[in-house]
């Protein structure tokens, strides 16, 4: 499960970066990798939630629960309230709760001691 969790999320960054690649005037691959990066941002971390859960890092797995939500109610409000015009609030809100789980998993994986290499 972590690994098509790592996948997903790799294709997250993937959409990420084509945003940037393609900016807003390259029609209509802008659109297209920005919505792809805004759906499988919470559906990386709902996978990768699963994968902390199956290791028993419950805490890790809350976290990324509560930001796998946080990442898809700016959306789901959206796309159901319509609480904004335009997509620039949910687009904010999406992507730094997704930057701060990825910030706090980094700084995780640097402090957590070395692992023992198998063969």
């Amino acid at each position: 499960m972590g690994k098509i969790g790592a996948l997903t999320f790799a294709a997250t960054g993937v959409a990420l970066m084509s945003i940037g690649v393609f900016p807003e005037n390259v029609v209509p691959y802008h659109y297209l990798f920005s919505v792809a990066f805004f759906v499988l941002l919470p559906i990386s971390l709902f996978i990768i939630t699963v994968a902390f859960a199956l290791k028993h890092q419950t805490k890790m797995a809350l976290f990324t629960l509560l930001t796998a939500t946080a990442a898809a109610t700016p959306w789901i409000l959206q796309f159901t309230v319509h609480y904004v015009s335009g997509v620039a609030i949910p687009e904010f809100a999406s992507a730094v709760t997704g930057s701060v789980w990825a910030v706090v998993l980094s700084y995780k994986m640097i402090k957590a001691p070395p692992q023992p290499k198998t063969a």
